[in-house]
C-alpha cells in the first residue's frame, strides 16, 4: 500500500485517508482468516488453545491423544 502511494497525484491528507482506509481491509482480512482457521479446523483450535490458556488445552489433547 505505502509503495504504491507514490503512483497517485494526491494531496497529503487524502493520501492518508486513503492509507487509513485500505489498512482497515488487511487487518479484517488477518481477523478473518483467524476466525475461520479457528472455526474450521481443530488443529489450529488446540494450537490457540493451548497458547492463550495452557491448562485446559494440555488436558484437552491428551484426552484426544488417547482416544486416537
Amino acid at each position: 500500500i505505502v509503495a504504491t502511494q507514490n503512483l497517485f497525484d494526491l494531496p497529503d491528507y487524502k493520501r492518508i485517508c486513503c492509507i487509513s482506509f485500505a489498512g482497515i481491509f488487511v487487518n479484517l482480512g488477518i481477523a478473518m482468516k483467524f476466525l475461520i482457521y479457528y472455526l474450521t479446523s481443530t488443529e489450529y483450535k488446540c494450537a490457540i488453545n493451548r497458547a492463550f490458556n495452557r491448562n485446559n488445552a494440555v488436558a484437552q489433547s491428551r484426552v484426544v491423544s488417547r482416544s486416537a
